[in-house]
Protein backbone atom coordinates (compact mmCIF):
# COMPACT_ATOMS: atom_id res chain seq x y z
CA UNK A 1 0.00 0.00 0.00
CA UNK A 2 2.74 2.09 0.59
CA UNK A 3 4.27 1.66 -2.84
CA UNK A 4 1.14 3.29 -4.15
CA UNK A 5 1.00 6.32 -1.86
CA UNK A 6 -1.36 5.58 0.83
CA UNK A 7 -0.23 5.80 4.39
CA UNK A 8 -0.77 2.85 6.91
CA UNK A 9 -1.53 3.83 10.64
CA UNK A 10 -0.14 2.29 13.57
CA UNK A 11 -3.48 1.61 15.93
CA UNK A 12 -2.87 1.60 19.36
CA UNK A 13 -6.24 1.11 21.61
CA UNK A 14 -6.26 4.39 24.59
CA UNK A 15 -6.24 0.74 27.51
CA UNK A 16 -2.99 -0.24 26.27
CA UNK A 17 0.44 0.31 27.57
CA UNK A 18 2.93 1.17 24.52
CA UNK A 19 6.49 2.40 26.36
CA UNK A 20 7.78 5.35 24.69
CA UNK A 21 11.44 3.45 23.84
CA UNK A 22 9.44 0.49 22.23
CA UNK A 23 9.39 0.73 17.94
CA UNK A 24 6.36 -0.37 16.76
CA UNK A 25 6.04 -1.10 12.76
CA UNK A 26 3.24 0.69 10.33
CA UNK A 27 0.48 -1.47 10.28
CA UNK A 28 0.49 -2.57 13.58
CA UNK A 29 -2.87 -3.16 16.21
CA UNK A 30 -2.55 -3.30 19.65
CA UNK A 31 -5.06 -4.08 21.24
CA UNK A 32 -7.30 -3.31 25.02
CA UNK A 33 -5.10 -4.03 27.81
CA UNK A 34 -2.10 -4.78 25.75
CA UNK A 35 1.28 -3.92 26.71
CA UNK A 36 4.62 -3.56 25.01
CA UNK A 37 7.25 -2.61 27.36
CA UNK A 38 10.27 -0.57 27.36
CA UNK A 39 13.23 -1.00 24.16
CA UNK A 40 10.63 -3.77 22.41
CA UNK A 41 10.54 -3.70 18.67
CA UNK A 42 7.63 -4.68 16.79
CA UNK A 43 7.68 -4.91 13.04
CA UNK A 44 5.10 -4.21 11.20
CA UNK A 45 1.87 -5.60 10.76
CA UNK A 46 1.70 -6.94 13.69
CA UNK A 47 -1.77 -7.84 15.76
CA UNK A 48 -1.22 -7.76 20.15
CA UNK A 49 -4.36 -8.88 21.02
CA UNK A 50 -6.15 -8.39 24.11
CA UNK A 51 -4.18 -8.55 27.26
CA UNK A 52 -1.31 -9.69 25.88
CA UNK A 53 2.39 -8.99 27.46
CA UNK A 54 5.80 -8.34 25.38
CA UNK A 55 8.02 -7.53 28.19
CA UNK A 56 11.60 -5.65 27.85
CA UNK A 57 14.01 -5.93 25.14
CA UNK A 58 11.80 -8.30 22.65
CA UNK A 59 11.49 -8.51 19.13
CA UNK A 60 8.26 -9.46 17.36
CA UNK A 61 8.70 -10.45 13.43
CA UNK A 62 6.66 -8.76 10.62
CA UNK A 63 3.03 -10.02 10.07
CA UNK A 64 2.77 -12.20 13.36
CA UNK A 65 0.08 -12.17 15.89
CA UNK A 66 0.48 -12.29 19.47
CA UNK A 67 -2.64 -13.56 20.77
CA UNK A 68 -4.84 -12.96 23.70
CA UNK A 69 -3.03 -13.30 26.70
CA UNK A 70 0.16 -14.31 24.91
CA UNK A 71 3.58 -13.13 27.01
CA UNK A 72 6.77 -12.88 24.86
CA UNK A 73 8.79 -12.91 28.03
CA UNK A 74 11.98 -9.96 28.08
CA UNK A 75 14.20 -10.82 25.53
CA UNK A 76 12.10 -13.07 23.71
CA UNK A 77 12.02 -13.13 19.63
CA UNK A 78 9.22 -14.19 17.69
CA UNK A 79 9.93 -14.92 13.97
CA UNK A 80 7.63 -12.92 11.16
CA UNK A 81 4.56 -14.81 10.75
CA UNK A 82 4.27 -16.50 13.42
CA UNK A 83 0.74 -16.94 15.50
CA UNK A 84 1.11 -17.06 19.61
CA UNK A 85 -1.86 -18.98 20.64
CA UNK A 86 -3.55 -17.58 23.67
CA UNK A 87 -2.24 -17.98 27.16
CA UNK A 88 1.06 -18.89 25.29
CA UNK A 89 4.69 -18.02 26.61
CA UNK A 90 7.64 -17.41 24.87
CA UNK A 91 10.70 -17.67 26.98
CA UNK A 92 14.22 -16.89 25.38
Amino acid sequence: LQKCGYTVPVLIHPSAFVSRSAIIGIGTVVEPKAIVNSNSYVAEGVIISIGAIIDHNAEIGKYSHINAGAIVKAGGKIERFRKLEAGEEVIP
